[in-house]
Parts: structure tokens; sequence; C-alpha cells
């Protein structure tokens, strides 16, 4: 099943013409739109663990001036097999910048592990 999920992405991946992995340009979500639902389609396990994770972090978490004070928590995850995923089709890709972390977890708010506003 996940050789077939892969090589799925790999021909969609094909078909939207090799997206270069520049975040402002729809192909670029059109494709990791499909690796998400790849994700969580051939690691439930993983995305059950994380829906839990995060509903604990977001239970825990400090209010503004304490992140400021004490240092700024974790705003959003990226699960293990997520990011290899991700990182399979888009090699130069940060996605740690301020940019993608704003689309990605606008688009996917699934993903961010805070309440407050990124």
């Amino acid at each position: 099943m996940q050789l077939a999920f892969t090589e799925g992405l790999c021909t969609v991946f094909n078909k939207l013409g090799n997206p270069d992995g520049d975040i402002n340009s729809a192909t670029f979500w059109l494709m990791m739109d499909n690796i998400v639902q790849v994700w969580s389609k051939v690691f439930p396990y993983e995305m059950k663990e994380f829906q839990e994770t995060v509903k604990e972090q977001r239970i825990y978490e400090r209010s503004i001036k304490e992140s400021i004070t004490k240092g700024l928590c974790q705003q959003y995850a990226i699960p293990a097999n997520l990011f290899k995923l991700m990182r399979v089709f888009f090699k130069n890709t940060s996605f740690t910048s301020k940019e993608f972390t704003h689309k990605f977890t606008h688009r996917y708010p699934f993903f961010k592990t805070t309440d407050h506003k990124l």
C-alpha cells in the first residue's frame, strides 16, 4: 500500500510539472495537499499520536507574556514521516522560514501546536 501511494505521489508530481518548491506557487500547494493526504492514509497511527500530543501541548501552553520572558515554545510541528515525504519532493525548500510556517499552518491548522496567532 505504501509503495502504491508513493508511486501515486510521483505521478502527481510529474503531472504538475515537477514543482520547484516555490511556496508562492499554486502547484507547490497542490502537491503539498497530496503529500498530506498520502501521509494521513499511510501513517494513521502517527497522525493519531500527533493529534494527542498537540492536544496535550495546548493544555499546558504558556501565555504570550511567559513565552516572551522564558522563551518561545514550539509553534507548529511536522511529524517525522510527513517531513520525509515533503523533503523527498522539495529538497531545497526551507520548511522553517516564517513565510512557510504562516502559509502551512493557515492551510493545515492541524499542525499548529499553539492557540496563539502565528
